[in-house]
């Protein structure tokens, strides 16, 4: 827990003369603790299963950690706004979970999904993703939002917000199915059947020109809208409409 706060970047800086914590070099000597961390085991590695195993968890050894602290995240009550996103944990060392993500600060680390309240930034649940799976009910991005969503009471008008890598028509049908509103930038590719007005027209109308379609599936009443900002943004939602609109001031270099 005292190398996590001080995070030296060897652990042999904690005994060393220049660099010395007391808290951690008086309790135990340099190689007694090197020793014990090489032979510590938190699981049974014999209950491992096999990588042919349909059960084979790459997290297996710190799977126990993970759903005890994934457990206490959800008995937090949850606020009403809520997001879904992607978050990575730095790690450039050798492991099979390691993502690389390039657009992210961080660009490689382990990749969770997190679930977080929109105004006070808290963790409410997580998946840890160790690589594709085969057991897709919707697809990827559907089933992982879906999973977030479990613990959040249904039919109570709570509002999920994400963005474009997870929203679809699919999973805001499902979303609405369980009483949670939702908001969403979307990929135009997955609005095939929606007729909107080209990008072209729209910045030639100017920043702020919009288009809207109201589209009414499986008895959920969603909202496409496509705005004109310094790029065009496509949102889709079962929440918000595109009224009542309004005027703002933005910065601008011409």
């Amino acid at each position: 827990i005292m190398t996590g706060i001080y995070s030296f970047p060897q652990q042999r800086f904690y005994w060393s003369s220049n660099t010395k914590i007391s808290s951690i070099a008086s309790t135990m000597s340099r190689d007694r603790f090197l020793q014990i961390k090489k032979f510590l085991h938190v699981v049974d590695n014999s209950k491992q299963p096999n990588q042919n195993d349909p059960n084979f968890d790459r997290a297996f050894k710190v799977r126990p950690l993970i759903e005890t602290v994934k457990n206490n995240f959800r008995q937090i009550p949850k606020e009403e706004h809520m997001s879904v996103d992607e978050q990575i944990i730095p790690f450039k060392g050798k492991s099979a979970m390691k993502q690389h993500m390039p657009n992210k600060p961080n660009r490689w680390g382990y990749k969770l999904f997190i679930l977080a309240g929109g105004a006070s930034g808290i963790c409410y649940d997580l998946i840890f993703y160790t690589g594709k799976s085969s057991d897709k009910e919707h697809g990827f991005c559907t089933d992982i939002v879906l999973k977030l969503s479990e613990t959040i009471p249904q039919m109570k008008n709570y509002k999920l917000y994400f963005d474009n890598y997870f929203t679809t028509f699919k999973l805001e049908l499902e979303l609405y199915k369980l009483g949670i509103f939702s908001v969403g930038t979307i990929r135009m590719n997955r609005l095939p059947d929606v007729i909107m007005k080209e990008e072209t027209v729209l910045k030639r109308e100017g920043r702020g020109a919009m288009d809207s379609r109201i589209v009414q599936v499986d008895g959920a009443v969603l909202c496409v809208t496509r705005w004109y900002d310094n790029n065009i943004v496509n949102c889709l939602s079962t929440l918000h409409g595109c009224e009542s609109t309004d005027l703002v001031k933005r910065w601008s270099a011409s």
